[in-house]
Order: structure tokens, then C-alpha cells, then sequence
């Protein structure tokens, strides 16, 4: 396809789609409490290939909406270098997914990305991917392909083709981990310039740490550079010091980026991380997956119990108690007859599995800190599969299955 056609459809889709995006999101997300929005403030020490190392002082905000089959995603950067310089960039992200097929889900997405950096000018890229996704207890993988444009230095720029195939498995650590692992393959054409990249990354996820490594190769065009610069090892850390601030590090090189003609290097960087809500990991790196798609158990309806008081141990039916305490606190008391353990987890534990206790009325319970608003929960007893709690309104979670709807008014 000539970059004349390439141009113009790619435009048009990106603007649609981001689009219809953002509307479903406006339109959902006030009842599925799929925001997440995290600040970061910190200083590096980065080495430019070819230049001398400079300290850099960075501002990083992004936020994370999501709906039953839409996500939308917009971050941004601002970096002061000690030379003065100031490096600005800004991205815009959506994803549409069509309702599953089986162990099928196809995603469109598109992408949009702006910068200014005053050692190459103004920079832009635009692209639309197609994927289809087989999604399946615990991993799946993907396949894909997808048109672009990258404007360099405020000129027309080159047309962008890229093929690409990718992988995934999610396994539950200890009582509130998770462990993911994610591979990727890719074929990119920028203008004359082609070259291919596999990479993959490990992350560890905890209810106060995180722990992430990224690594790959790439081969291809010598344009592309030589050596060194065609690999790249990356790792960070997270300590969650309070509900919502953490303490952030990371270190590793990166290559240089064909398509915003950006040069490489190494860095190291330590800062803070505030959190309006924190993000969930279950997203995959470089695609746009809603974040309970990883989800690696079943759904059942749960039996809703007849109104009336609180529930009593020894009712034969299941049921919930919702208590709103103090500082934001919330405690669920579930009558759960014949269970020896219970599990819950939802968009306010970033769908990591949290463990209920008996209080001294034998009622599974855990107090959690939970904003005003509307979230989506699951239950699980004795290992079983998920499903949405008793007294909840189940609605369908965009995946076949059915999740809970909790209100907490405050």
C-alpha cells in the first residue's frame, strides 16, 4: 500500500476510533469504576548514545479508563534536562473489542503520539492495529497487524507497516500475588527502513510491591546501528509506602526508535508515584487488553438471598453485609454456608486475590479502603471458580461471564 492511500485511511481510522472510544467510556465508566489515574515525579541519569550523561528532572502523568469491551489510555511527559533543554510528549490510546467467540476476541485500536525534543524537532505517529486474541485459562496469545504514519521534524514523514504475534500466562503467587509473563514478536517497515524485535517481559504484583523485567533483541537494516544497540534490558520496582504513594526505580538501556527518529541510551531513575486509583497490571505490554481479561477461573451466578435483615451463620442461603466505616474503609461480611476458605477480588485490589477471615459471628470478612462509587467484585470459596457475590447485582462482564456490582455511597 502506497503511503498516499496509507496516509489518509490511517487519519480517519484513528480519529473514529479514539472516538467511539471515549464515548463508550464516558457512557460506562461512571458504573464499572474503571478509572485509574497515577502521577510520577522523579530524577534520572540518562546517557544519550554519542552524548554525555545528563541529569533530567521528569513529570509523568497517565490515566486508564476502562469498559465492559473499550479501554482508553492517555499519558504524557515532561522532562527538564540539567542543559536546560525540555523534552515534552504526549499519547492518546483506544481499544474496541468485539463480544467473545468461544476462546475468541477481536480488538481494534488505534494510537496517536506527539512530541517535542529540541536535539531533533517535533515529532508524530499515528496507527491503527487489528488483532485477534485466544484467550484461555491462565495465558492465550495474539495476532496481529497494523498501518501507521510517523512525521518527523514537522515534515510529511514515511508510512509504517507492522506484523506481529505474541503471548501470555498469568499464575496466582502466595496469598495476593500474581505473577505475568508476556512474549512478543515483531515486524515493523518504516519508509525504506525494515527490522524485526522479539522481546519479553516478567512482572511480580503484590497488594504493597511490584517487581517488572523487559528485555529483547532486534535484527535488521544497519541504519538501525550495530552492537550494543540491538539489544535491550530494562527493570523496575514499586514499594507501596501508603494506599496511594509509592516509592518507584528503575534502571536499563533502550534502543534508538526508527520511527520518531529518537536516538538510544541507558538510565537509572528513582521518584514517587501517587495514586488517584492504582492501575491494574493485568494489561499486556504494547496492547490494549481490557484489565479483567486475564482472568484465569469461571463465573456462576451467585444465590441472592430473600430481603429482609442481616444475614445470620446460620441461614442456608449465602448473603452479604456491606459496612461503611471511617477514612474510607468498608468491611464485606459474606454468610457463606459449608465454605472453609473464601476468596474476593475486583478493580479496587487490581484483581489480585484477597483472603476473607471468620469474625466471631463464623461470617467470612475483610475490611478493604474503598473510594465512593460503583465497583465491580467477584467471589470464590474453597478454590472454586469466581463468581459474582451473593446480594449483588451480576452484570455481564464483557467476557462471558458475570461480575458484581458493589455501591459504596459514603
Amino acid at each position: 500500500m502506497t503511503g498516499a492511500i496509507r496516509w489518509p485511511l490511517t487519519i480517519v481510522g484513528a480519529v473514529l476510533l479514539s472516538s467511539t472510544a471515549l464515548t463508550l467510556l464516558q457512557a460506562q465508566s461512571g458504573t464499572t469504576g474503571g478509572l485509574a489515574a497515577v502521577v510520577d515525579v522523579g530524577a534520572s541519569r540518562i546517557h544519550y548514545d554519542g552524548y554525555l550523561p545528563s541529569g533530567v528532572l521528569d513529570l509523568a502523568p497517565s490515566i486508564r479508563l476502562d469498559a465492559p469491551n473499550a479501554v482508553l489510555v492517555a499519558r504524557g511527559s515532561l522532562a527538564r534536562f540539567e542543559s536546560g533543554n525540555i523534552n515534552s510528549q504526549g499519547a492518546l490510546m483506544g481499544g474496541l473489542f468485539s463480544p467473545a467467540r468461544g476462546i475468541f476476541r477481536g480488538e481494534i485500536a488505534s494510537s496517536g503520539s506527539l512530541g517535542y525534543h529540541q536535539s531533533i524537532g517535533s515529532t508524530g505517529l499515528i496507527q491503527v492495529n487489528g488483532r485477534l486474541h485466544a484467550v484461555m485459562p491462565g495465558g492465550g496469545f495474539w495476532a496481529g497487524a497494523g498501518l501507521g504514519w510517523s512525521a518527523l521534524g514537522g515534515g510529511l514523514g514515511a508510512g509504517m507497516t507492522t506484523f506481529e504475534l505474541g503471548g501470555w500466562l498469568r499464575r496466582a503467587v502466595g496469598g495476593d500475588g500474581s505473577l505475568r509473563a508476556t512474549g512478543l514478536v515483531r515486524a515493523t517497515e518504516v519508509g525504506a527502513v525494515r527490522y524485526s524485535e522479539a522481546s519479553a517481559a516478567i512482572r511480580w504484583t503484590a497488594a504493597r510491591a511490584e517487581l517488572g523485567l523487559d528485555g529483547g533483541v532486534r535484527s535488521g537494516d544497519r541504519a538501525l546501528g550495530s552492537g550494543a544497540e540491538r539489544g535491550w534490558l530494562s527493570a523496575d520496582a514499586a514499594l507501596w509506602v501508603m494506599p496511594r504513594l509509592a516509592v518507584v526505580a528503575a534502571a536499563g538501556n533502550f534502543l534508538a526508535d526508527p520511527t520518531t527518529s529518537a536516538i538510544g541510551g541507558g538510565y537509572a531513575s528513582v521518584g514517587l508515584r501517587w495514586a488517584l486509583r492504582r492501575p491494574a497490571r493485568d494489561e499486556l505490554p504494547r496492547v490494549l487488553l481490557p484489565r479483567n481479561l486475564g482472568r484465569t477461573e469461571g463465573w456462576q451466578d451467585a444465590t441472592v438471598p430473600a430481603p429482609g435483615g442481616a444475614p445470620t451463620p446460620s441461614s442456608n442461603a449465602e448473603s452479604l453485609l456491606v459496612e461503611e466505616g471511617g477514612e474510607g474503609r468498608v468491611t464485606l461480611r459474606f454468610t457463606l454456608p459449608g465454605a472453609n476458605s473464601a476468596q474476593v477480588m475486583g478493580d479496587f485490589t487490581d484483581w489480585l486475590p484477597v483472603s476473607l477471615e471468620r469474625d466471631a459471628a463464623g461470617r467470612w470478612a475483610v475490611t478493604l479502603a474503598l473510594p465512593a462509587g460503583v465497583h465491580r467484585v467477584n467471589l470464590r470459596t474453597d478454590d472454586g471458580p469466581w463468581r459474582s457475590p451473593p446480594g449483588l447485582t451480576a452484570v455481564d462482564d464483557g467476557f462471558g461471564g458475570k461480575v458484581g456490582l458493589l455501591v459504596v455511597r459514603r
